[in-house]
């Protein structure tokens, strides 16, 4: 993972994190339904991470290309 896909992490993260804290207090207040939204957390974060939508065509394009121009040789 390059550094734009770290800061879409982030900014992902930044939105399932209220979720998954509502998600807690329901459950903590007794309702079952703050599992749904710890799950719609928890799925926020892996749909990010592990689905390619034609959005990432362009990120891993520039991050193939930055590697082909930096060396990582340690001569």
């Amino acid at each position: 993972m390059g550094i734009i896909g770290l800061v879409k992490f982030a900014a992902t993260f930044a939105f399932a994190l209220p979720v998954a804290l509502y998600g807690v207090n329901r459950v903590v207040a007794g309702h079952t339904t703050g599992w749904a939204f710890v799950a719609i957390a928890v799925l926020m974060l892996a749909a990010e991470r592990y689905i390619t939508t034609p959005f990432d065509l362009p990120e891993r394009a520039a991050e193939e290309a930055a590697g082909a121009v930096t060396d990582d040789d340690e001569d």
